[in-house]
């Protein structure tokens, strides 16, 4: 994650999630393709609402890796389409 910006008092008020696939398409024994899927999210912080907070950011980070997912499948398919 990565902080977008702060609040008045020099807390993070928003931060950038970001979640990065690499991998490698082996596509006969002699053709390697090596490819890439990000994804990022924005997300308001509040220290007080903590637990709140926890809880939106483990929901964002399901849904970038399901989003990841379908990136890596259009990719693939791509690829294998002549």
């Amino acid at each position: 994650r990565r902080t977008l910006s702060l609040s008045s008092s020099g807390q993070v008020a928003e931060y950038e999630l970001i979640y990065t696939v690499e991998y490698v398409l082996h596509n006969g024994p002699q053709t390697s393709i090596p490819l890439q899927v990000e994804v990022f999210r924005d997300y308001q912080d509040d220290p007080n609402f903590a637990l709140a907070k926890t809880r939106e950011r483990e929901v964002l980070v399901t849904e970038m890796r399901e989003d990841a997912a379908r990136q890596i499948l259009r990719q693939i398919s791509a690829q294998l389409t002549p």
